[in-house]
């Protein structure tokens, strides 16, 4: 070996190792782009995590948060169904699911994902109300305003 060659040698050797990311690291790095609103980037970010760990449920749904944000609702649509496939009783992937359905005008759609929201998370107002919304828009007068009444008795606490 030459003095170049063992100079390389003990270089690579000594060198600090270069960690790659991880789906973790990815996730974080996307909630702080999120936070600044720096969408294009928390969305990048969160395909790189999904790509080194697709059956995580939370980064499917965050993303399609962003996407159903910018307005990209079948994009959202695909991912909240991939939060959904993998965990099944996640109530905020529902809900989120339901609203993209109604944005997308899919009423009858929206309505079963809400139903199954309000059976899921029962003690969320947001739910409540959501669920009455897709209630009224499907015709169903009498069952929103019910659905309505137990969004106000949940966020009294009653």
């Amino acid at each position: 070996m030459n003095s170049t060659t063992i100079s390389i040698c003990l270089a690579i050797a000594l060198a600090p190792s270069i960690a790659a990311q991880t789906a973790t690291d990815y996730r974080a790095q996307a909630l702080v782009a999120a936070k600044a609103k720096s969408w294009a980037e928390a969305i990048r970010l969160y395909q790189e995590a999904i790509e080194l760990d697709p059956q995580d449920p939370t980064t499917h749904f965050n993303l399609g948060s962003i996407l159903l944000v910018q307005t990209k609702v079948k994009d959202a649509l695909a991912e909240f169904r991939h939060a959904i496939a993998i965990q099944p009783n996640f109530g905020r992937a529902h809900e989120s699911l339901g609203v993209a359905l109604r944005r997308n005008g899919d009423d009858p759609g929206a309505l079963e994902e809400l139903k199954t929201t309000a059976k899921l998370m029962p003690d969320n107002p947001i739910a409540w109300c959501d669920l009455g919304l897709a209630l009224k828009s499907n015709g169903d007068n009498k069952a929103a305003i019910e659905a309505f009444r137990q969004c106000a008795r949940v966020e009294a606490g009653l």
